[in-house]
């Protein structure tokens, strides 16, 4: 699709935000270069925020009145403040040492899910009010995912190449980081729920890894290779939004949306919760035959100078 084409299109981006402060200004910075970058005719954010003990709601409100105000015509920005009856919904975002305990924390995949739907619906709402928008992005808010400085010519490539996907994530230069939510042949099924857990996790590295390098292995930001998937995020996707909205965020495990011929044998089917993501696709596929792809290039840059507190990489 031609550059011109994608311009006359609007974008929504979702963020889910609780206690995010240290990562919430790199990542609103780089909305701007999103914005600035004239790939979209307008950009509306939706913000799913939970109350927080740390500055992200000003943080949030600071950046939707100056930037409303700047951009009257071609940014709008919709705070979603987490119900009070069910802010017992904690969301918290995190990898590293501990990520194997949070990930078999029922609750915390719920959460997400919770607002993840939640800005869903506010989606789905402007539709049904006659502001469609022909794609939105998922982008986290935590202190790794998104910090560094966006590729505006790899979001251009994808963009470009959107008659191939329906939804496309990315490699990042600090590294390719979500395995949890990642889905190919042949590792389906989350790498958590697995009998043989430990060398799952080091197969999948691995073997993905190795893709991603032969899909790009020109070296070249134009001719490079999509990787079929049937999940993946790494932190920041695209969607085509048809594709996407009739369906939903849960952290449930629904044997039926998997591919049965690619279900490992030894499976821990006690858990109930999975990576909230994996549902999400595994519907659109079935529903609407969506296709699930990773590119190779980098969306992000690596910080130049890491925080060692950052709890994944950047």
């Amino acid at each position: 699709m031609d550059v011109s084409e994608i311009r006359r299109e609007c974008c929504v981006i979702g963020l889910c935000v609780y206690n995010n402060e240290t990562g919430l200004p790199s990542v609103l910075s780089n909305i701007v270069k999103i914005m600035e970058s004239n790939l979209f005719y307008k950009v509306t954010v939706v913000a799913f925020y939970d109350d927080s003990s740390d500055k992200s709601d000003l943080i949030l409100k600071i950046f939707k009145k100056k930037y409303e105000s700047l951009c009257a015509d071609t940014f709008k920005m919709i705070i979603v403040d987490n119900n009070p009856n069910t802010r017992n919904m904690r969301m918290d975002f995190g990898a590293g040492g501990n990520a194997a305990t949070r990930v078999l924390d029922s609750g915390r995949t719920a959460r997400i899910a919770v607002a993840r739907n939640g800005i869903l619906h506010v989606i789905r709402g402007l539709h049904k009010n006659g502001f469609p928008h022909k794609y939105f992005i998922m982008m986290d808010s935590n202190e790794y995912a998104c910090v560094g400085r966006i590729n505006i010519p790899t979001l251009c490539s994808a963009l470009e190449r959107s008659d191939e996907w329906d939804s496309v994530s990315f490699n990042r230069e600090a590294g390719y980081y979500d395995y949890w939510a990642l889905s190919y042949d042949k590792y389906i099924y989350s790498i958590y729920h697995v009998v043989n857990r430990d060398e799952t996790i080091h197969n999948i590295r691995k073997d993905f890894e190795t893709k991603l390098k032969y899909a790009n292995a020109k070296n070249d930001n134009k001719n490079y290779d999509l990787i079929p998937v049937y999940s993946s995020y790494d932190g920041f996707a695209i969607y085509k939004t048809d594709k996407f909205l009739n369906c939903s965020y849960s952290s449930n495990i629904d044997i039926r949306l998997f591919p049965k011929n690619l279900l490992p044998k030894q499976i821990i089917n006690k858990f109930t919760n999975d990576c909230e993501h994996r549902k999400f696709h595994l519907e659109a596929i079935k529903k609407n035959k969506a296709r699930i792809v990773v590119s190779p290039l980098s969306i992000f840059y690596k910080l130049p100078i890491k925080n060692p507190g950052l709890r994944g990489p950047a």
